[in-house]
C-alpha cells in the first residue's frame, strides 16, 4: 500500500534507510491471524470496486516509464498479464539515473527490484485488486466505528514491506463499505512518522467504484531541523473505457514538500495497452 512509486522522494529515503527493529511498538503485536468478521468485510467492500474480470477481461498488457521528481526517468517497465496466471513484470532501468540513485544507497539491483514493484502495484491498480493489498501485507480486524466510519485496524505480517516499519494502522470505510482513509503511523531511525491517505471514487457506470483521487499527507522530521514538515501528494487518475470495462489511462501525482527537489508534478502514462490481445487507447 505504501509504493515508492507514489511516495514523495524524501519519504522513500526515509523508508529505504530504516532499520526493521525500529518499530517494535505496535499495540498487539501478538496478532497473527485475520478476524473472519473483517476479512467478510473486506471481501463486500472490493465487492463494489470495478473489476475488469467480471466484464470480459481475459488479457492485458500494458507499459510506462517510471520517473522521480529530482532524477528523472528511472525505467520502464513493461506488464503482461493473462487471466488465471500471475503477471509478468519486465524491468528496463535507466543505467543514466544510477549515479544519482547512488547518493541514495540505490544499485541497479535495488532498482530492477522497485520497478519490478511498481509494475505489480500497477497491475493491481488496473484489476482493482484492494483485498489483495490489504491481506497480502497484514493480519485485520474490526475496530469500531468512528464519525460514522467503520474503523479496521492493520497488523502487518512478519516479512511484509510493511513489517518493522508500520507501527499503527488504521482503515476507514464509509457506511456504504468504500475505502475512503488510511492513517498510518512509522517509526525509522529514531524519527517517528505519521501519513494519512484519503480516497475518492466515482462511478464506473456500471454501479461498481474507480479510484478518481487519493490525497496523501506524510509528516515527518526536518532533515534541515526545526521541528516537522509535512509532504502532500494529490494524484488524480484518468481512466478510458473499453466497451464494458473502464480501466487506467494515466495518473497526475502534484507533490507540495518543502526540501529542494521533492515537489512537483508529474504524469505516468501507460501506452502500448492491449486488451484480449486487441490495441486500445490511441
Amino acid at each position: 500500500m505504501l509504493t515508492t512509486f507514489l511516495a514523495a522522494a524524501a519519504l522513500s529515503v526515509v523508508l529505504q534507510t530504516g532499520d526493521a527493529g525500529d518499530a517494535a511498538g505496535i499495540a498487539d503485536r501478538e496478532v497473527t491471524s485475520n478476524d473472519p468478521k473483517a476479512v467478510a468485510f473486506v471481501d463486500e467492500s472490493e465487492a463494489l470496486v470495478h473489476h475488469p474480470e467480471e466484464n470480459g477481461l481475459d488479457s492485458l498488457s500494458f507499459e510506462y516509464d517510471m520517473n522521480d521528481p529530482s532524477v528523472g526517468r528511472l525505467g520502464t517497465v513493461k506488464v503482461s498479464w493473462r487471466k488465471g496466471a500471475d503477471g509478468d513484470v519486465v524491468a528496463e532501468p535507466n543505467l543514466e539515473a544510477l549515479p544519482s540513485l547512488a547518493m541514495m544507497g540505490t544499485t541497479e539491483e535495488l532498482l530492477s527490484a522497485q520497478l519490478s514493484a511498481s509494475g505489480l502495484a500497477m497491475l493491481a491498480l488496473q484489476r482493482g485488486l484492494m483485498k489483495a493489498q490489504i491481506l497480502e501485507q497484514a493480519f485485520v480486524k474490526m475496530d469500531g466505528v468512528e464519525d460514522g466510519m467503520v474503523q479496521m485496524r492493520c497488523y502487518p505480517r512478519d516479512g511484509s514491506d510493511m513489517y518493522g516499519v508500520v507501527n499503527d494502522m488504521v482503515v476507514l470505510f464509509d457506511p456504504d463499505g468504500l475505502m475512503k482513509e488510511m492513517r498510518m503511523a512509522m517509526s525509522q531511525q529514531g524519527m517517528s512518522i505519521k501519513r494519512v491517505e484519503k480516497l475518492d471514487w466515482k462511478d464506473a457506470g456500471d454501479g461498481s467504484y474507480v479510484l478518481n483521487t487519493r490525497v496523501a499527507e506524510t509528516e515527518l522530521p526536518n532533515p534541515l531541523g526545526g521541528g516537522t514538515m509535512k509532504i502532500t501528494e494529490t494524484t488524480t487518475h484518468q481512466h478510458l473505457a473499453v466497451g464494458a470495462l473502464t480501466l487506467v489511462k494515466s495518473f497526475t501525482t502534484k507533490v507540495d514538500a518543502p526540501m529542494p527537489g521533492t515537489g512537483g508534478e508529474q504524469t505516468t502514462s501507460f501506452t502500448n495497452i492491449t486488451v484480449n490481445g486487441e490495441a486500445v487507447g490511441g
